[in-house]
């Protein structure tokens, strides 16, 4: 081989490293840009998790609750 097999393990290592270190930063750019998007819909299932609990809780069944 041209390279021992430590280096390359390091160096791919390193390769993936700095492409999740990429992929990382460009999603925090997104995540900050649409951050008031994101809470509403994040809001919106947590309601609506919500809602469905309390509708199995008060029915005998978990059938009943989607009747």
């Amino acid at each position: 081989m041209l390279f021992p097999e430590p280096f390359i393990n390091k160096l791919r290592f390193s390769v993936v490293s700095v492409s999740v270190g990429i992929a990382i930063a460009s999603y925090k750019k997104y995540w900050i840009q649409n951050l008031g998007t994101d809470i509403v819909i994040l809001l919106i299932i947590f309601k609506l998790r919500e809602f469905q609990r309390e509708n199995v809780r008060e029915a005998d069944s978990p059938l009943k609750a989607y009747s």
